[in-house]
């Protein structure tokens, strides 16, 4: 897939090789229909023929993925894509992989075709030179772009188009700009998105369906293929912030899970440092509260020098004082946990204030 860093490229693209086309705003048209790596993503195609869903699958994953950084519906991108391409049938999207009608040369590749022109709303044939591209992402990917970076001598000429979340007024804006002559553009798009239920796929950041503050410790034990990120992947504004490799074997905290479509997230941190969230199969979870048991016992604490923890978690961070202060005492159990294979035991004073968790090791039933 094309990528962000091709954009100045394609700008001198924009800018040379259509130089004497992309003044005027009449320059892209409708070719005439008669002329007619990758992530699986999981949609509903059931609306369309299976000629019809093959196309839109081959081009949907890049038009989301557009969507998610330029701000082009996806919606809208499908519909000019079928419209100018017929399918991905016509004889420019055939021989060229040029699904939008765009004119000029790419790369310095180009074919001539005929294609249907409108002056003072009548239609006329005439022959004109389109973009022929190496495959059907790459036209998606220049389509994009010419919105982004817009024409020569206007870079501003799509900036309407770019953010707009209402498919009317982004079908509006591309026809006000003079992408095509027809002047029933928009409305045919609109048509188009409405017919297919198009914006449908508009939808292109997970939604969080279950999100719950807790308390819970765990290892980062399966960090392959695994990273970290500054909220749940796939969720809008979510950026990459690391790989779980660079923690691998670590002890983190858990505070924070979320839920979405594609996976169980939680949000880890170490100490008072926020580390991002993960996906859940990267971790090993070794206490969660529900661990923990009621008792009501007495032991000595034996010498020591073993710490108290606010939890049954051997980390510095949670470390509130030392087990030697106590030495001799009978002190008052209240809580056990089985920890990591380690039994744990949380001590109170005789009035039942609680003191912290340490290790069942130090602690005796006789003094």
């Amino acid at each position: 897939m094309y990528q962000a860093r091709m954009k100045k490229i394609k700008q001198l693209v924009l800018t040379t090789s259509v130089i004497g086309l992309l003044f005027s705003p009449w320059t892209f048209t409708t070719v005439n229909a008669s002329e007619t790596e990758d992530k699986q993503v999981a949609v509903n195609l059931t609306q369309f023929s299976s000629s019809q869903a093959a196309f839109v699958q081959s081009i949907l994953q890049e038009a989301q993925e557009l969507e998610r950084q330029e701000g082009i519906l996806t919606s809208v991108t499908l519909a000019q894509a079928i419209l100018e391409s017929n399918w991905g049938e016509s004889g420019l999207s055939e021989q060229a992989n040029n699904l939008f009608g765009i004119k000029g040369s790419y790369q310095g590749n180009s074919v001539d075709m005929q294609t249907t022109e409108y002056v003072n709303n009548e239609p006329i044939q005439t022959e004109a030179t389109f973009r022929a591209y190496p495959d059907r992402a790459a036209s998606v990917d220049d389509h994009a772009q010419l919105f982004v970076n817009g024409i020569s001598g206007n870079t501003q000429q799509y900036a309407e188009v770019l953010g707009e979340k209402d498919y009317k007024k982004a079908a509006q804006a591309i026809q006000n700009a003079g992408y095509a002559t027809d002047p029933a553009y928009a409305e045919s798009l609109i048509n188009t998105i409405e017919t297919y239920h198009l914006d449908q796929y508009d939808q292109v950041y997970d939604a969080i369906e279950q999100d719950q503050q807790l308390l819970a410790y765990a290892t980062i034990s399966e960090p392959d293929d695994h990273q970290i990120w500054s909220a749940p992947y796939g969720t809008e504004g979510a950026t990459l912030q690391g790989d779980a490799a660079d923690y691998a074997g670590q002890q983190v905290e858990m505070i924070e899970k979320a839920v979405t479509k594609r996976a169980t997230w939680y949000k880890i941190v170490q100490g008072d440092r926020e580390i991002g969230w993960i996906d859940a199969k990267a971790l090993t979870i070794f206490y969660t509260p529900d661990m923990e048991q009621a008792v009501k016992q007495k032991k000595y604490v034996a010498k020591t020098e073993q710490k108290i923890y606010r939890l049954p978690v051997e980390d510095p961070a949670l470390v509130t004082g030392e087990l030697k202060d106590y030495q001799g005492k009978r002190m008052k159990i209240d809580r056990k946990a089985e920890v990591s294979n380690e039994t744990w035991y949380r001590i109170t004073t005789n009035n039942g204030q609680e003191i912290g968790w340490t290790k069942a090791d130090d602690l005796s039933s006789h003094k």
